[in-house]
């Protein structure tokens, strides 16, 4: 029988905490239950060369009266399923009940692209505004 070292138990102790963090959600941002209130209502691609602008509306379907800032990401496909690009960008000063207009810039491969998704993914203010209320941070 072989007795391990201490140096060998830490590392894989670190290397099986990693993994259990990993399964879990891999950010605060996709636990906040009010992304759950904005929706994309229209969005098209402009592709020039490897440069990727997608145009489109949000709509904000809560009743909360404060505006939120939400990040939205677009991540391109080929015909097999493969990521081929992403984009990112945000739609600023959301209010309860509106739609507002947003622009994500990106790259794609633009030979190969099929088609996007898009997901709002966070709601964090992006600069604090006089005269807008700010929304409240959501707790854990």
């Amino acid at each position: 029988m072989k007795i391990v070292s201490g140096t060998c138990l830490i590392v894989v102790f670190l290397g099986f905490a990693i993994f259990l963090n990993s399964c879990g959600p891999r950010s605060q941002a996709q636990q906040d239950p009010r992304l759950k209130w904005f929706h994309i209502l229209s969005s098209r691609i402009i592709i020039l060369d490897n440069q990727a602008e997608v145009d489109g509306t949000l709509q904000n379907t809560g009743s909360e009266r404060y505006p939120f800032d939400v990040t939205i990401d677009a991540t391109f496909y080929d015909k097999a399923g493969n990521v081929v690009g992403q984009a990112g960008g945000v739609a600023e000063d959301v209010f309860p009940g509106t739609t507002c207009a947003f622009v994500l810039m990106g790259q794609v491969d633009s030979l190969h692209y099929s088609h996007m998704q898009l997901t709002p993914v966070s709601l964090q203010e992006r600069r604090i505004e006089k005269n807008l209320p700010t929304p409240p941070p959501v707790s854990p």
